[in-house]
């Protein structure tokens, strides 16, 4: 999952769309999945 959001985010920087906010989204949502995973105790790594 993490991995796809950095996709996105690479996808937007090169075709030019208005990164600053795929990317600011796209951290928020690796954000929440991180500490979701930390609370279970899982490695999101």
């Amino acid at each position: 999952f993490i991995f796809d959001m950095h996709f996105i985010v690479q996808i937007s920087v090169c075709g030019g769309y208005p990164s600053r906010n795929v990317h600011q989204i796209a951290l928020t949502i690796m954000d929440r999945a991180i500490g979701t995973f930390s609370t279970k105790g899982i490695d999101p790594q």
